[in-house]
């Protein structure tokens, strides 16, 4: 473990034991300037050494790992595994439902609007530009406590069309398997002969629509792979849970959703790092090479061990066979959460009132103490009563159920929740 050290300007140097960061506390030659990393500012003028340090950076659509390594060394000096939030598209469903339902109530004889707003150059999805900016913060968080001189990206782009259909060649790139169709609904019913794909017309309804496979809300697509010829009646039936189609589920479409996401990621991610260019040197990988990398040095599949790997660059002595630290003890698991609760109350009615206030000196994703081992507050109960969450992001369903009394506060909520001195494994 290693205590992280900037100057008095705030300009990072390299970090120190913990045996000298207590050295320089108790002489009031440094103060504490974050707990979880544990970081100290120094108050007086120091010499500014530092080394190389190289950072390895691994995208992800649900997860982001990242290491710092020290040129020519095995020594990781900071590592960690970011959760990304994968809720967002959820919670703007659901508000523009409450919208739609206000809306209806207070101002029912309003006449409706339609395209009066408009989007800013380069927008993004919001579900999208969180995992961005996410995935900034940490780096600029590690450019604040490390002297980092070399950043190395691994850059994601991922061929959809091919994903889909891997036999997919040449031209058929331009035209698709939908070409000279008018509609995808008119390419499934041609693919299907007109015909109903449950009872081939045994129910003599004429009327064909065109189901999902798996539905929109569950991940599905428009993709015709994911689409059906049924007759009316069969629909029906289906949507009414009284026939199933297990001999269809089995076709279902390929999700591109997260190779969707992580394109869109690396490319904005890349683009922010060139432009901090003129002071880090950047290095460009692939997926292909991380793979080599880490086999090399004999290390399991993760995001934050594939940006061990990452971290090595085009440097040539992992192939000298380099050793591997047993176990990264610099190792931080990080979970993005909302910046707070803003529903006020719940019911049809809006009867039952939510405390979003502190309940007894606590508040929601606060990091605490129980029993030696730490936890974060998933939800509290105005009985004493706490559910704790570890860094599964689960309920862990504790007998006896924890009591405020037994907790210690250890760090208040925010948008990140950070399981720090965690061990990860190689």
């Amino acid at each position: 473990m290693v205590v992280y050290v900037i100057n008095k300007y705030g300009r990072p140097l390299m970090p120190c034991s913990p045996a000298k960061a207590r050295h320089l506390l108790r002489d009031g030659k440094a103060k504490v300037k974050k707990r979880t990393p544990f970081t100290i500012q120094l108050k007086y003028g120091s010499s500014g050494y530092t080394q190389d340090l190289n950072l390895g950076i691994d995208p992800g659509s649900k997860k982001v790992g990242t290491a710092v390594r020290r040129s020519g060394t095995k020594e990781i000096f900071y590592s960690s595994e970011i959760t990304l939030r994968t809720d967002i598209t959820k919670k703007l469903k659901q508000r523009s439902s409450y919208r739609k339902t206000r809306r209806n109530r207070k101002t029912r004889y309003r006449p409706p609007r339609f395209l009066n707003r408009t989007r800013s150059e380069g927008w993004l999805p919001p579900s999208v530009q969180s995992k961005i900016n996410s995935t900034k913060k940490e780096i600029d968080y590690i450019l604040s406590i490390l002297p980092i001189t070399r950043i190395s990206f691994e850059y994601s782009k991922f061929d959809i069309h091919r994903l889909t259909n891997k036999f997919v060649r040449g031209f058929w790139y331009q035209l698709g398997d939908m070409y000279g169709y008018e509609s995808t609904k008119a390419y499934v019913l041609e693919r299907d002969n007109y015909k109903c794909q449950s009872c081939k017309g045994k129910s003599k309804d004429k009327k064909l629509e065109v189901h999902h496979i798996i539905y929109r809300r569950n991940g599905g697509t428009n993709k015709p792979s994911n689409l059906l010829t049924l007759c009316s009646t069969c629909h029906d039936l289906v949507h009414k849970d009284q026939l199933i189609l297990t001999k269809y589920q089995l076709k279902a479409c390929v999700n591109t959703i997260d190779a969707t996401q992580v394109s869109i990621i690396s490319k904005r991610i890349w683009e922010y790092l060139l432009s901090l260019k003129p002071d880090y040197i950047l290095a460009k990988t692939y997926g292909y090479s991380t793979k080599v990398k880490r086999r090399l040095l004999k290390i399991k599949k993760s995001h934050t061990l594939d940006a061990v790997a990452i971290s090595y660059g085009r440097n040539k002595k992992y192939r000298k066979g380099l050793r591997k630290p047993r176990i990264i003890d610099n190792f931080y698991n990080k979970i993005c959460t909302s910046k707070g609760d803003y529903q006020q109350t719940k019911g049809r009615h809006s009867e039952k009132q939510i405390p979003t206030d502190k309940i007894q000196g606590f508040r929601k994703f606060d990091l605490v103490k129980y029993l030696g081992k730490i936890y974060s507050i998933k939800g509290r109960r105005s009985t004493g009563y706490v559910e704790l969450m570890d860094q599964t992001v689960k309920n862990l369903n504790l007998r006896p159920i924890p009591k405020f009394d037994n907790l210690t506060r250890l760090q208040a909520r925010n948008s990140w929740i950070i399981f720090p001195n965690t061990i990860q494994n190689i």
